[in-house]
């Protein structure tokens, strides 16, 4: 297994079979985001893509991304998963509509998911301190 990294990605035919098949339309989305046609797609960006598309209230959108980027499953999150979920967001968004630059620039990602913590986070990490944690309440309000 030395040089393979675990790759989360869903392929044209799994996304295809669970999705595609009952609206076969379906399918131009998976070609949006697959950007490098290489027939596969980052599984966060489809979730995320179906979450935001979805007929759910906002408030339970919000609550499924938010748990979509817990991955320790403590019910909050910490500046990498938020900086995810913001880069993840930024490239679901440049597949469907034009970005603007400043947005697309990973600084500008990283500055907007610390502002989620006030700005806390780095200067905690920083100061070898634990690591500030984002609530679900903090996330919907951000």
């Amino acid at each position: 297994l030395r040089g393979r990294q675990a790759k989360m990605v869903v392929d044209r035919a799994t996304f295809d079979q669970v999705f595609g098949r009952r609206h076969p339309a379906v399918m131009r989305i998976f070609e949006h985001l697959d950007a490098d046609s290489d027939g596969q797609v980052d599984t966060f960006e489809v979730l995320l893509t179906l979450t935001l598309w979805s007929c759910a209230t906002w408030e339970d959108k919000l609550d499924l991304i938010f748990q979509c980027f817990d991955f320790n499953r403590k019910g909050s999150l910490r500046l990498p998963e938020l900086f995810l979920l913001v880069a993840t967001a930024a490239r679901v968004v440049g597949r469907f509509a034009d970005l603007p630059a400043a947005l697309a620039d990973p600084a500008a990602q990283k500055a907007a998911a610390a502002a989620a913590f006030g700005g806390s986070a780095p200067r905690a990490a920083a100061q070898g301190q634990a690591a500030a944690e984002l609530r679900p309440e903090g996330f919907a309000e951000w």
